[in-house]
């Protein structure tokens, strides 16, 4: 029995065989697939070995390897920044966080005699996810001296306290171990000097402080119409013992005052004014030296014309005499904003109580 062939299925071979010379004509002569076209080494042999990973870090991607092909034929990789390839600036990163530490400290009064008991907490960085999680604590010796070893990172934070002491400003409590040119180098024979300054005992001080705000706002009149301050009080008008006054220009139509002549005055009668100049602890004031008015003028053809003032100064008044400490500010659209603290039993002496929270 013969087998009869459709001629349906004599097209659907023909056309099948078509498309397949078709496809292999696509590729050029000599070129077959490869089936490691791109290679995190390069050389399109094999995938590199690749060395376990460290925990916590994220493996870099070799800046020499070949770029990424698209569809479209373009890179993915595009306009590498200069510098060192991403693998070797890990490596150094690593090594900068694995820098040895160690630490000599001392801790002295300001008549530089030892602190003993004073609390010291360290605080360094090493390689994340823990960058900053490392701390250590211990306290001064006798001899005010403290030490920290065997901490790796790359950089040591520095704090110094004792209840009954300030911790005055301008002290180094930051140091960078790594890289190692140029940076700190720990020495046992020459501590880092940290310098607390002792308490007194303090007095009750009349302060601007109501609730949370620390500082008295007035609104004075904007032409120069003196208002009186009393700070025992804490409130403006009636009387008292500061007098302020303050000149500013009118508002335009919308509402932006005219650059102008402005002037604020302040003024204790039976007192006056010293200036504080760079003083960190200012508890002590002087008893001579006063002047009774601080005016702050700004005509229009001032060449240092300012919007703005503020100071510091001491305060003396009254009959028997007080002494208080005042810093003002304000602006030519603002009111004024002081901050005062009286000594109400009469002495040269401004030094708040400790506050001991327990």
């Amino acid at each position: 029995m013969k087998t009869k062939v459709r001629p349906i299925y004599v097209i659907v071979f023909l056309l099948a065989g078509g498309v397949l010379v078709w496809l292999a004509s696509l590729v050029p002569s000599g070129q077959h697939p490869d089936p490691f076209p791109v290679t995190l080494d390069g050389t399109g042999d094999k995938p590199a070995e690749l060395a376990p990973a460290e925990p916590g870090w994220a493996e870099p991607e070799r800046a020499d390897a070949a770029p990424r092909e698209t569809a479209a034929g373009s890179s993915r990789i595009h306009d590498l920044p200069e510098g060192p390839p991403p693998e070797i600036y890990f490596r150094e990163l690593r090594k900068a966080y694995s820098h040895p530490i160690e630490f000599y400290g001392k801790v002295v009064d300001q008549d530089e005699n030892p602190v003993p008991g004073a609390e010291v907490n360290f605080t360094w960085a090493t390689p994340p996810p823990n960058e900053y999680g490392n701390k250590a604590s211990t306290q001064s010796d006798a001899d005010g001296r403290f030490e920290l070893k065997n901490a790796v990172g790359r950089t040591l934070t520095v704090r110094v306290a004792k209840s009954g002491y300030y911790f005055p400003d301008g002290q180094r409590i930051s140091f960078r171990y790594a890289p190692e040119d140029g940076n700190f180098k720990a020495d046992p024979k020459n501590p880092v000097i940290y310098r607390l300054r002792k308490r007194g005992p303090g007095v009750e001080l009349v302060t601007s402080q109501y609730g949370v705000n620390s500082h008295l706002g007035i609104s004075a009149p904007t032409n120069g119409t003196p208002v009186w301050v009393d700070l025992f009080e804490r409130k403006v008008g009636g009387g008292g013992q500061l007098r302020v006054s303050k000149l500013t220009p009118p508002r335009s139509p919308d509402g932006v005052p005219s650059v102008k002549e402005w002037r604020l005055t302040l003024s204790i009668p039976d007192g006056g004014f010293v200036e504080i100049v760079d003083d960190e602890f200012p508890f002590y004031p002087p008893e001579t030296g006063y002047q009774p008015v601080l005016d702050f003028h700004y005509p229009t053809d001032r060449k240092d014309w300012v919007n703005r003032v503020s100071g510091q100064y001491y305060i003396a008044f009254g009959n028997p005499r007080r002494y208080g400490r005042i810093k003002f500010e304000t602006a030519v659209t603002r009111g004024i904003r002081l901050e005062y603290v009286v000594n109400p039993d009469g002495r040269p002496y401004l030094e708040p109580k400790e506050v001991v929270i327990e």
